[in-house]
């Protein structure tokens, strides 16, 4: 409680000695204090001080100076993180982000109609641009992130991997899958690119967040197949993961295998728990000896890693629920054998409590 006290108590005095004296500066900023103003911006995005960010945002509008590439990717960055830690209800919420989101195109068209050239500038902006529409999510977002895009377009601007790669991630958020497709077939190979394993694990990790595994194969079959593109650990982890969503163990158990075979690390924490949830459903469904014997060395995968947190309290609680299946897998009741979030999340949480050794799995 003390340490709390005190931090709050620093934060205050941060606030007093640093963010009003800024916010004034910014009332009648001038270029040479775009730097202060950056350093201001920053600081509203990492301590998540949105309504002061909204005030700096109504001093730059009512400034006669020019915005500077900057400051408006200054903006969009700390916009995105605020928005990022935003909890208020969900109705709530979407005005806020639509708030903010009006806030930053304003800057950027007002940075935009007295833009004088430079590659460099331009790709900072639609960056930031790019980060903020990605957190915020909604089809006004959409639309601008496809309007700064085109702009870029429109100027010559040279495209980059990670840019391609922010505009795929809306793109296939939105479900744009002719739009992403596109980017990957004809885009990118104009400007000489091929896509990454970042853009491996970015996209395929947004469909398994819609928990569509036709999705993730596709696109896997697509880059690693076709492309060769040479996937991660974090790559099979999404590709796994997708699969587990949709209740399909026995599918995500064959991904992470083909990781392990191929040599593919690290091993983190977070896949060895992906990995031992998914042969507790496998185990509880089908305890046969070979399933149990995956289990045990599993298992022993996941001995010496470090976690910490509510990651490593996930594993601990895996690694007992494993000791209880291995001693009588009937004993167990389907809801106890869920023990991840994911798992809890996944479409197997509507499942009717399915009997142990049914092989309910296999389906």
């Amino acid at each position: 409680m003390e340490r709390r006290k005190a931090r709050f108590s620093a934060e205050v005095t941060y606030y007093q000695n640093w963010v009003q004296p800024f916010a004034g500066m910014a009332r009648g900023f001038r270029p040479a204090d775009e730097e202060a103003i950056c350093r201001l911006l920053q600081t509203c995005g990492l301590r998540k001080w949105l309504a002061e960010l909204e005030g700096i945002h109504e001093a730059l509008a009512s400034s006669e100076h020019e915005i500077s590439a900057a400051v408006v990717s200054a903006f969009c960055d700390a916009a995105a993180r605020c928005l990022s830690g935003l909890r208020l209800p969900r109705r709530a919420r979407t005005s806020k982000c639509a708030e903010v989101l009006d806030r930053a195109r304003g800057l950027w068209q007002a940075w935009a109609d007295t833009w004088g050239g430079g590659a460099a500038c331009f790709d900072v902006a639609l960056a930031a641009g790019l980060r903020l529409c990605d957190i915020v999510r909604t089809p006004a977002a959409l639309v601008w992130a496809e309007e700064i895009w085109d702009q870029a377009r429109a100027q010559a601007v040279p495209r980059t991997v990670p840019l391609y790669n922010a505009m795929l991630c809306i793109l296939e958020w939105h479900n744009r899958y002719d739009a992403v497709d596109k980017i990957l077939l004809q885009d990118m190979l104009e400007d000489r690119l091929s896509p990454n394993a970042e853009v491996l694990e970015e996209l395929v990790g947004r469909a398994a967040a819609r928990q569509d595994w036709e999705r993730t194969d596709l696109l896997w079959n697509f880059l690693v197949c076709s492309h060769h593109v040479q996937p991660t650990a974090a790559c099979y982890a999404a590709h796994a993961e997708a699969h587990l969503l949709a209740g399909r163990p026995s599918n995500a158990a064959s991904i992470l295998e083909d990781m392990f075979d191929a040599g593919v690390g690290p091993l983190t924490p977070t896949i060895a728990a992906s990995y031992l949830q998914i042969l507790l459903v496998i185990c509880h469904s089908d305890p046969t000896p070979s399933n149990m014997t995956r289990l045990k060395e599993a298992l022993k995968q996941a001995e010496g890693l470090t976690a910490t947190g509510l990651a490593a309290k996930e594993l601990t609680k895996l690694k007992q629920v494993a000791g209880k299946l291995m001693l009588d897998p009937c004993a167990l009741p389907f809801r106890q054998v869920l023990v991840s979030r994911k798992a809890r999340q996944s479409e197997m949480k509507g499942w009717r409590s399915p009997r142990a050794g049914s092989c309910y799995a296999r389906r």
